[in-house]
């Protein structure tokens, strides 16, 4: 699990860094508009993973309750929610 993690930090890592050289960023204003997309987008992915790890891997006496996993998985809608409402009222990317 852990070489896992590491892959997808370093792939989080390694796509911000292509973005940034590559990308369509103009400026200290672009490049926190992309930092703010992949932030929302890792944790939104950090919550999914946490749940799934969680309710999978524990053993059942130190599984997280119902209510812990409600407080995770809203985190997740709200992270991703907020991601793409963003994405569809101000545009994928900037003017």
């Amino acid at each position: 699990m852990s070489r896992l993690y590491g892959y997808f930090l370093w792939f989080v890592i390694a796509f911000g860094i292509i973005i940034l050289w590559g990308g369509p960023a103009d400026g200290p204003e672009a490049i926190l508009d992309v930092l703010a997309f992949l932030s929302a987008f890792a944790m939104g992915a950090y919550c999914i993973v946490l749940l799934l790890v969680n309710n999978r891997m524990l053993p059942k006496p130190i599984r997280p309750k119902w209510w812990t996993n409600a407080i995770i998985g809203f985190g997740a809608v709200f992270y991703l929610g907020a991601l793409f409402y963003s994405l569809a009222v101000f545009g994928a990317l900037p003017d």
